[in-house]
C-alpha cells in the first residue's frame, strides 16, 4: 500500500457530499475555461450511480485506513499492509508483521486529511472524528522533531524516530522536504476542522526557511541532521513535491518568489 493511498479518501470526493443535478447539466469545466473559474464540485457531471460507487470506494478506503492499516496503540498509519493470499473478489488481510511497523510524515499528514474527509462524508461522527484527531495530535506532540519537522521514518509501535524502515532508533535523522509538505497540509486541514486542537501551532513551528535554497530559489530535497543538505533540490512545479512549495510559501517564511524558481515543463529529454 503506497503512502499516497490515505489521500485517496480525501480526494474521493468533494462530490460525494452533494446530490446530483437532474436534467441537462451545464458543463462547469467548459465554463471555467472561459473565465478562469476554479471548479471544485464535479457533481453536476456525475450520475447518481457514479456517486453511489464513489461513496462505496470512500467507505472501503476508510475502513482499510482506520482498521488494518492503523496501529491502534500509537494512532500511526503503517506504510503497508499485505494480503493473506491472492487478490480476488474478496480478500483478507494478513496480520501486520514487525517489518511493516513503520511510517513517515506524509502518511501522518494524509491520515489527518482522511479523518476530516471521513467526517465530511458521513463515515465518521463529529465526536469520533475529534477523538481520532486528538489521539493523532497527542502522538505528534511526543514525536521527535528538528526545527518543527518530523524525521523521515518512525516506528509505529513506539513512535520513535528510526534510521530507515525496520531500522534502529536515531536522534539525528533525515528531514525530508516533500514528506513534511504532506504533513503540513494535513496539519492545516485538521486545524480548520478541529480548532480546539492546536494543529496550527505544529504547522507554524515548521521552519521552512531552513529548507530554502536562496541561491537557486528552490527548496532542498532535505537535510541530514548532523550532516548537511541533500545534493539535490526540488525545482519542478509539475511533480508531486510541489506540495512542499505551497506549504513553504503559505507559511510566509520563504519569499513568494519561490513560485517563479520552479520549472513549469519537463526538459525535452524527459517528455
Amino acid at each position: 500500500m503506497k503512502k499516497a493511498v490515505p489521500l485517496l479518501l480525501a480526494m474521493i470526493l468533494v462530490a460525494c457530499t452533494s446530490t446530483p443535478t437532474h436534467g441537462a447539466p451545464v458543463d462547469p469545466w467548459a465554463a471555467a475555461a472561459t473565465d478562469n473559474t476554479l471548479v471544485t464540485d464535479p457533481t453536476p457531471m456525475l450520475s447518481a450511480e457514479e456517486i453511489t460507487f464513489l461513496r462505496g470506494v470512500a467507505r472501503d478506503t476508510w475502513n482499510l485506513l482506520s482498521g488494518a492499516q492503523l496501529n491502534q496503540t500509537t494512532s500511526l498509519l503503517r506504510s503497508s499492509v499485505n494480503l493473506a493470499g491472492k487478490p480476488g473478489p474478496t480478500v483478507e488481510l494478513a496480520p501486520p508483521t514487525p517489518e511493516e511497523e513503520y511510517t513517515n510524515p506524509a502518511l501522518v499528514g494524509n491520515w489527518l486529511t482522511s479523518i476530516v474527509a471521513a467526517r465530511d462524508l458521513g463515515l465518521l461522527s463529529d465526536a469520533d472524528a475529534l477523538a481520532a484527531a486528538s489521539r493523532t495530535y497527542d502522538r505528534l506532540r511526543k514525536m521527535a522533531k528538528y526545527k518543527g519537522f518530523l524525521f523521515r521514518w518512525y516506528d509505529t509501535e513506539t513512535g520513535e524516530a528510526i534510521a530507515s524502515p525496520k531500522g534502529q532508533p536515531v536522534t539525528d535523522g533525515y528531514v525530508s522536504t516533500v514528506d513534511n509538505g504532506w504533513l503540513a497540509q494535513g496539519l492545516l486541514t485538521a486545524s480548520a476542522a478541529f480548532p480546539s486542537l492546536d494543529f496550527r501551532g505544529l504547522a507554524d513551528a515548521m521552519a521552512w526557511d531552513f529548507l530554502y535554497n536562496k541561491k537557486d530559489n528552490v527548496l532542498y530535497n532535505g537535510y541530514q541532521v548532523g550532516g548537511d543538505y541533500s545534493n539535490a533540490s526540488y525545482m519542478n512545479l509539475y511533480s508531486g513535491p510541489r506540495i512542499a512549495d505551497y506549504m513553504a510559501i503559505g507559511s510566509e517564511k520563504v519569499p513568494g518568489a519561490l513560485w517563479w524558481g520552479l520549472a513549469r515543463t519537463p526538459p525535452k529529454e524527459r517528455r
